[in-house]
C-alpha cells in the first residue's frame, strides 16, 4: 500500500499529523508517522519496507528523546541530503517553523516543497491533494521504469544487449535501489539464474504497483 510517511520528533504532534493526513486520503493509500531513526544509513530499509511514496521530514528531529539512546544528532536537513545521495526521485517535503533557516533553504532545491506548520495543520486536504498527485506520479515512474528493465535484462541474459543498453539498465536499477544485474558471473548458466529470480521480483512488484494505482470499484448501494 502506497504510504505517506511523516518524520518528527515530538510524538504529540506527529500523530495529529498523521490522523489529520489520513482522514483525507483516498482508498488504497496510509499514513504513518516515526520518531527520528537512530541512524541516517536505517531509512532506506524502512522507506522500502512500508512502501513509502512521500515523505514529510520536520527540520528539528534532535528536540525530544527519540532513540533509546536519547536525542539523535541530526537535524531534518541532514537527512534529506542522505536520502538524495541515494534516491533522486522520491517525493520529499520539509515540514518546518525554520523555513528561512540556511540549512533549510540549501536543501530546498533537493525537496519537493517547504510546508509551513501551522498553514499544513489548518488545511491538511489540500496539502493531501497535492502530495497524492506526487505519489502517484512517483509510483507511475517506478512502474514504467520496471517495465523498460524488464526488456533491457532481457536482451543482457541473451547477450543482444549494446553497451549503452547495459548502462541504461544500470542506471535504472540504481534510481531503484535495486541490484544490478549486470554485475559479472562465473558462468552464463549463473547469470540467466540471478536474471530469472529478478524478473519475478519485478513483475510481483510491477502487479503491486498497478494494483495500487487501479481506481477502487464503488459498492453498489444496498437495497432497502
Amino acid at each position: 500500500m502506497p504510504t505517506i510517511a511523516i518524520v518528527d520528533d515530538e510524538t504529540r504532534y506527529r500523530n495529529l499529523d498523521v490522523k489529520g493526513v489520513d482522514r483525507n486520503l483516498p482508498k488504497g493509500w496510509n499514513a504513518i508517522g516515526t520518531a527520528p531513526l537512530e541512524r541516517l544509513a536505517d531509512y532506506p530499509s524502512w522507506i522500502a519496507e512500508n512502501d513509502v511514496a512521500v515523505l514529510i521530514v520536520d527540520e528539528e528531529l534532535g528536540n525530544r528523546s527519540a532513540t533509546p539512546r536519547g536525542h539523535v544528532r541530526y537535524k531534518g536537513h541532514d537527512l534529506v541530503q542522505s536520502l538524495r545521495a541515494r534516491n533522486k526521485t522520491l517525493p520529499i517535503y520539509f515540514l518546518t517553523d525554520y523555513a528561512g533557516n540556511t540549512p533549510v533553504k540549501d536543501q530546498i532545491p533537493a525537496v519537493e516543497g517547504v510546508f509551513d506548520k501551522t498553514a499544513f495543520r489548518r488545511d491538511r486536504a489540500a496539502y493531501v491533494k497535492r502530495l497524492i498527485r506526487r505519489g502517484k506520479d512517483y509510483f507511475n515512474s517506478v512502474k514504467d521504469q520496471l517495465a523498460d528493465l524488464n526488456t533491457l535484462s532481457l536482451k543482457i541474459a541473451k547477450g543482444e544487449a549494446t553497451n549503452k543498453e547495459k548502462m541504461d539498465a544500470a542506471a535504472i536499477q540504481t534510481n531503484l535501489e535495486l541490484p544490478l544485474l549486470t554485475q559479472s558471473f562465473n558462468t552464463r548458466s549463473d547469470w540467466l539464474a540471478e536474471y530469472d529470480e529478478k524478473v519475478k521480483e519485478f513483475e510481483k512488484l510491477k502487479k503491486e504497483v498497478q494494483k495500487y494505482l487501479e481506481p477502487k470499484p464503488r459498492k453498489a448501494a444496498k437495497k432497502r
